[in-house]
């Protein structure tokens, strides 16, 4: 059956025809499949499979995102890598699949199985929108904060920049979100991102409104003053740090 649903796959790849024709197979497996042993499992994830290859169909697409969602919510591990897998595969057909997935993809973080970590930590990058980017990023980051990995951190520090930078809500969530990522990942963000913070804080709204200018550098300001009684902090970030507070503050002392 999994090798007949290969073929399958690739027989209805875009070919709307020959797709039609597989619907109602493809639906009686979803409804008849057994959830209970392995590899009735194993048949419906490529099941799953089959559906993001082939023509797409709503009908098949729900089905695929039921079974999906069982598999997220199991307690094995591979199962739930089995659901991380298969979602991904189909929020590239439709993305709105995601959103109803949303929290029990980053429960999948909480798990102890490291490569399922690593695969949820790419779903939820992929996942990323406007509206959701503030729940995401804040759970990446405290994801990275448990990485002992200094080349892994690195990279998501990197991918937690990224998407801050893109789908930032407002200035000030954006720095509040670079202040945390400086402070768990040290010098291992790229500097880029110093100069781009400095550039911003900088440069404001990048709107005629000095008042809103002013607000988002005094902001900026004051949750650095309360960064500064940590013990230990970045070169880079210190940089920042300094730039914005010596014009406010010109007689304190960095002596460290």
């Amino acid at each position: 059956q999994i090798k007949l649903l290969k073929i399958l796959a690739v027989l209805g790849s875009g070919d709307k025809s020959a797709s039609g024709h597989m619907y109602t197979v493809l639906g009686d497996i979803f409804r008849k499949g057994d959830t209970a042993s392995n590899i009735g499992n194993a048949i419906l994830y490529e099941c799953i499979c089959c559906v993001s290859c082939i023509f797409p169909n709503s009908k098949m697409l729900d089905a695929a995102a039921e079974t999906t969602s069982k598999f997220l919510k199991s307690d094995s591990h591979n199962l739930k890598y089995m659901g991380i897998d298969a979602l991904g595969r189909l929020i590239k057909i439709n993305p709105d699949i995601a959103e109803q997935h949303q929290l029990a993809v980053i429960d999948c973080l909480e798990d102890p199985d490291d490569t399922l970590k690593r695969k949820t930590f790419e779903l939820l990058y992929k996942m990323t929108k406007s509206t959701n980017v503030e729940v995401i990023v804040d759970r990446m980051i405290e994801y990275m904060i448990s990485i002992t990995d200094h080349h892994y951190k690195a990279e998501i520090a990197s991918r937690c920049v990224e998407l801050a930078e893109q789908f930032a809500p407002s200035n000030q969530w954006f720095i509040q979100t670079m202040n945390k990522v400086f402070e768990h990942a040290g010098d291992l963000v790229n500097i880029r991102v110093a100069h781009n913070l400095m550039r911003l804080i900088a440069e404001g709204f990048g709107e005629e409104d000095e008042g809103a200018d002013s607000q988002l550098r005094s902001s900026a300001v004051n949750s650095y003053l309360r960064i500064l009684g940590e013990p230990k902090l970045p070169s880079s970030f210190l940089q920042v740090i300094v730039c914005f507070i010596f014009p406010f503050y010109p007689k304190m002392s960095f002596g460290r």
